[in-house]
């Protein structure tokens, strides 16, 4: 996403996103599951590696947890 300044606009636009897509399973027979993990520039890392690597191990924790909304990179420090 761009022009995301605040780490609580990055989880409100996550969980639209998120809402958005159960509204898209309504009258479906397959069901719908949505994670998103975000890192944040400057916060979680500098570099592309670092970023996706924290991007990469929330993932796996939100897989973990079973969760439907999103999850900071930055809750994993």
């Amino acid at each position: 996403m761009e022009n995301i300044c605040s780490k609580e606009l990055a989880e409100q636009k996550a969980g639209e996103i998120i809402r958005e897509a159960h509204h898209l399973q309504m009258g479906q027979e397959v069901p719908l599951s949505c994670n998103i993990v975000i890192s944040l520039y400057s916060v979680d890392g500098l570099a592309y590696c670092e970023l996706y690597h924290k991007a990469d191990t929330a993932l796996c924790q939100a897989k973990r947890a079973k969760g439907t909304g999103p999850v900071l990179g930055a809750a994993l420090t």
